[in-house]
C-alpha cells in the first residue's frame, strides 16, 4: 500500500530526505564485483505525483493517511461451488448446502 503526494507540495528538504532514506543498495558479491553498483528506489513519480510506502510515509515523514470514510466500501460474497475429497474412510462432497459421505467400498 501507498500514499499518493503531489510533488509540488514536497519541499527540497523533504525530496532529498526521501532520495537519500529511500535508497536500496544492491551489494556487490564474487560474480559481479567489477559491475557498477546498483540501486532501488522503492517509489514510483508520475507526473506530478509520487507514490511512497505506507509505513514510511506515516512514520518517518509525518503524513497523514486519509479518513477510512473517503473509501469506498467493498461487499465480496465467498461462494464455494464444491470440494471433493478422499481419505482413509472415503470420499467426501461438501457444497454451500449439505455434506455428503461416501463410505469406502
Amino acid at each position: 500500500m501507498s500514499i499518493k503526494i503531489n510533488i509540488d507540495s514536497l519541499d527540497d528538504d523533504m525530496r532529498e530526505k526521501i532520495h537519500n532514506e529511500l535508497k536500496i543498495v544492491l551489494e556487490n558479491n564474487k560474480y559481479n564485483q567489477f559491475a557498477p553498483k546498483k540501486e532501488i528506489y522503492p517509489f514510483n513519480i508520475l507526473n506530478d505525483d509520487i507514490y511512497l510506502p505506507f509505513a514510511y510515509s506515516i512514520t518517518d515523514l509525518s503524513l497523514k493517511r486519509k479518513e477510512r470514510k473517503m473509501f469506498s466500501e467493498m461487499i465480496v460474497k465467498m461462494e464455494i461451488k464444491k470440494i471433493i475429497f478422499h481419505n482413509y474412510y472415503g470420499l467426501y462432497y461438501c457444497n454451500n448446502n449439505s455434506n455428503y459421505f461416501v463410505e469406502k467400498e
